[in-house]
């Protein structure tokens, strides 16, 4: 299952969805080059976890037609790497999940957040927050690299 997914700039991408086993996969590709995914474990027919977004921040795209193979052959010629992140792909693929999960009986989406992934990017909370998560403290009994638990009714 194939959908187009648009950046801020109106930018065309596709997104595929892999679902295998408990595993669910969120594909995003820029000229069959998987720039951005999404990880998730269905725990139950009416849960997902959020195991990981990520977007490519330093990607080379490989040659795809013949003048960009002619200029990669020239000495010193170096292609610009592309930096997807702040293009607002992360939002696209939490909503493409959301919409997934709704048309297929998800009731609840729930994460973590661990301490690098806030180290990373210190608005992570307040992204999730605007994107529909409830944002919760860990347990005394949780893994102490989590920062926060994401939560999601939908």
């Amino acid at each position: 299952m194939s959908q187009q997914i648009f950046d801020k700039k109106g930018r065309r991408y596709l997104s595929t969805i892999v679902e295998v086993d408990s595993q669910l996969l969120i594909n995003l590709y820029n000229q069959h080059m998987v720039v951005g995914q999404v990880r998730c474990i269905r725990e139950s027919s009416a849960a997902l976890m959020l195991k990981d977004i990520a977007i490519a921040n330093e990607v080379n795209l490989a040659p795809m037609n013949i003048w960009f193979k002619i200029l990669h052959k020239i000495p010193g010629w170096r292609s610009k790497p592309i930096n997807y992140r702040r293009q607002g792909l992360g939002s696209a693929l939490i909503r493409r999940l959301i919409q997934y999960a709704r048309e297929n009986g998800i009731e609840f989406l729930h994460g973590e957040v661990f301490r690098p992934d806030l180290e990373n990017n210190p608005n992570l909370l307040q992204w999730y927050q605007k994107r529909g998560f409830e944002i919760k403290q860990p347990t005394p009994y949780d893994n102490p690299d989590i920062i926060a638990k994401l939560h999601m009714h939908l």
